[in-house]
């Protein structure tokens, strides 16, 4: 186009000018290719920096999505912020967690700040904003921790981990994650209380006093306060009448006492075991733990306890209870609990065994103060010596006794107290030398009579004393035996004179009475008359029962002098003499007598005595003889046993009744109306087995018949040193 145009022009008269005209033209158009050729090249660039900003905002795009997935990963809120000098703060980036923490949408909070910083808890707001307006020359971090108050009323404890980067613009960016640490601080609240409980517990005046009771109501309370549980219970073991579980509780609407039933340790005896074992069972679901489910179902579950955290209660290597702390929830034990619990149950093993001691010591104070009143009761003067010599007590009988000055009481002044009592003794060097004696002994008993120089008599007796086989020392009686001695020696006098007046009396009744018998036989044999002959014969025994009373009165006054003379016995003579004396007794001729001795006996004794014996017992059996049998029947058997003869003297006689058997012995003592003697048959029967080192029983049924049985030694003790 531009060339026919070009020859148009040409062949026209104006073509100088359209020829500078298409020369300029052709400039134009080279100009304009160029142009087009560079804005080629540009649309080129502008196509490659598109695609190269497309595939950096899909990288960008799927980094974003990486962050995000990794921020909702975070046990966090990540933010991005920027501060402004006037305090401003604008949120440009929160992670999606932000709900979990603050209730707000994290949109909401980039659109408001005001949304998170006014939950911060006035007391904190301060500090923060001081430390992201100080002035940070140089990137750097902090870390405050502060407390928030969600819209809903949820306390949380909050860390804010943050890098300050200044800008030029006079704003600061921020970068950051908030963490959630209130389970940290709880924790951190529980080991404080726990360290300030265990600090406390121990202390207290309920502990060290012994007071069991309120010892394990305190230690409950705590341990609930400390642990945030909703009950904490100790259960005390309880043996009688079968082995159970008391749980000593302190609950809203009761005293601290009893709070639930009992527990039989047979119904959790898988629970038991585990606590011997392991010493702890931690259960944060006791419904499905396999170790609580028996406790569960007996005691956690009316309780309404899901969780359960137990530890073992020992005193001296023995299981005493149970400490159990319940929970209402499932709930995560943690380690430092456990060991709280474990050292809670070694603060009831101390507060058990204070009580059981303080309990000791009140008995053994109380005991002790008896057993002063009692020391200072008694009639006799008391003196303890221990075993280092010292005197460790004495009484008020004591002191009054020796009329000890208040000055020579102390201990260190005992060797001067002695002296002062051996000054007021008529051979006081005999006393300190005997004295001196017997502290070198630490076995040995001593008796003695101290005669003063004011005409007193004072018995002394010494024995050891010991404390777990241990020697520990000696105890001192003293008795002013002075108004005995004269009592004895009047006694004495009495005696002396009753004895000479009943061996008189009876020599002189003695003589008449051996006429008036022999006055009987004569006049029996002289006269023929039967009526008198009959008077004659009732004369003539009652004469005979006369002299035998004054046969026993003298037997009983010899008994008395202990004169016993030792000989070889032969039971059969014995029992001869002592039957022939028992013929002239009415119906004698009716008597069975059955004699069984033993012939290889050598035996030694006193035979007066013991024909007195046989002849008392065997007159006892025919005078209480049952006449409505056809025969009366007493078997006398004499057999070794041991280092004993033993002789049983039974009848079939009307027997005794069983209330009087432990008074027929006694003088005088009458148990039947047919009794028609004096009452000193077996009154004498027992003082001469007893003279003869014996001992003396007896049985016996109504209308079945009587037994005695008594033992006499082999070899005779002599009779001082018995008493």
């Amino acid at each position: 186009f531009l060339n026919i145009v070009i020859l148009f022009f040409c062949q026209n008269s104006y073509s100088e000018y359209f020829l500078e005209l298409m020369h300029n033209l052709k400039a134009k158009n080279r100009q304009l290719e160029e142009k087009e050729s560079e804005l080629s090249k540009s649309l080129k660039q502008l196509r490659t920096s598109q695609l190269e900003l497309n595939k950096s905002y899909d990288l960008l795009k799927e980094k974003q999505d990486q962050l995000e997935a990794l921020a909702s990963n975070v046990p966090g809120v990540i933010f991005n912020m920027e501060i402004f000098q006037n305090a401003i703060v604008n949120f440009k980036y929160v992670s999606p967690r932000a709900f979990e923490f603050f209730e707000c949408e994290e949109v909401d909070i980039m659109l408001d700040a005001n949304l998170l910083l006014d939950q911060i808890m006035p007391e904190f707001r301060k500090d923060i904003y001081a430390d992201l307006l100080s002035n940070h020359k140089e990137t750097s971090q902090i870390a405050p921790e502060f407390k928030i108050l969600t819209p809903k009323g949820q306390e949380k404890w909050l860390k804010a981990e943050m890098l300050i980067s200044p800008t030029n613009n006079k704003t600061k960016q921020i970068n950051g994650v908030f963490l959630d640490i209130s389970e940290e601080k709880k924790q951190e609240t529980i080991k404080e209380k726990i360290r300030k409980s265990l600090l406390n517990i121990p202390n207290d005046d309920c502990i060290v006093s012994g007071d069991i009771l309120k010892a394990l109501k305190l230690i409950t309370d705590t341990a609930k306060d400390t642990l945030g549980v909703n009950s904490v219970s100790i259960w005390l073991l309880d043996k009688e009448p079968t082995p159970q579980l008391l749980c000593y509780e302190h609950t809203s609407d009761k005293e601290f006492d009893y709070a639930r039933e009992p527990l039989s340790l047979s119904e959790i005896e898988l629970f038991l075991t585990t606590l011997e074992k392991d010493k702890v069972v931690v259960a944060d679901d006791a419904h499905s733990h396999p170790v609580t489910k028996e406790l569960y179902a007996h005691n956690l579950r009316p309780a309404f306890i899901k969780s359960t955290l137990d530890a073992d209660i020992i005193l001296k290597g023995t299981f005493q209870g149970v400490i159990c702390c319940g929970h209402s929830s499932k709930r995560h034990w943690a380690q430092d609990e456990v060991q709280y619990l474990n050292s809670l149950s070694d603060i009831i093993s101390l507060a058990l065994e204070i009580h059981e001691r303080k309990k000791t010591e009140s008995e053994i104070q109380r005991a002790y103060s008896l057993i002063i009143s009692v020391f200072d009761a008694v009639e006799e003067g008391l003196m303890v010596v221990g075993s280092d010599h010292e005197t460790l007590e004495c009484n008020n009988r004591f002191i009054e006794m020796f009329k000890v000055p208040p000055a020579l009481l102390n201990k260190e002044n005992r060797r001067l107290r002695i002296r002062y009592i051996a000054d007021q003794l008529i051979n006081g060097d005999d006393f300190m030398e005997k004295l001196s004696s017997m502290e070198a002994s630490n076995e040995h008993e001593f008796f003695n009579v101290l005669h003063l120089r004011d005409k007193r008599a004072i018995e002394q007796f010494s024995q050891p004393f010991y404390v777990q086989g241990k020697f520990m020392g000696r105890i001192w009686s003293y008795r002013d035996i002075t108004k005995s001695l004269q009592a004895e020696e009047s006694l004495r006098t009495v005696n002396s004179e009753l004895d000479t007046f009943i061996y008189r009396a009876s020599h002189d009744i003695k003589g008449p009475l051996a006429r008036l018998r022999g006055i009987c036989d004569v006049a029996k044999m002289t006269i023929k008359d039967a009526q008198a002959n009959v008077y004659l014969k009732l004369l003539d025994l009652e004469s005979r029962k006369l002299d035998s009373i004054l046969e026993k009165l003298l037997v009983v006054k010899d008994l008395k002098t202990n004169n016993i003379k030792i000989e070889k016995i032969n039971f059969n003579e014995v029992l001869d003499k002592s039957i022939k004396h028992l013929k002239y007794v009415q119906d004698f001729e009716n008597i069975h007598i059955k004699v069984q001795v033993d012939n290889t006996l050598e035996f030694k004794s006193d035979g007066n005595l013991l024909e007195l014996v046989f002849m008392n017992l065997i007159d006892n059996a025919i005078q209480f003889r049952d006449e409505n049998k056809p025969s009366t029947n007493i078997s006398i058997d004499i057999y070794p046993e041991n280092n004993f003869v033993t002789v049983c003297i039974k009848d079939n006689g009307i027997g005794m009744e069983e209330t009087i058997l432990n008074q027929i012995f006694d003088m005088h003592f009458r148990g039947n109306e047919r009794s028609t003697g004096t009452g000193l048959g077996l009154y004498i029967v027992k003082t001469a087995i007893d003279a003869l080192n014996g001992k003396i029983q007896v049985n016996s049924k109504i209308s079945v018949g009587t037994e005695f049985v008594f033992s006499l030694p082999y070899k005779m003790m002599n009779k001082s040193l018995m008493v």
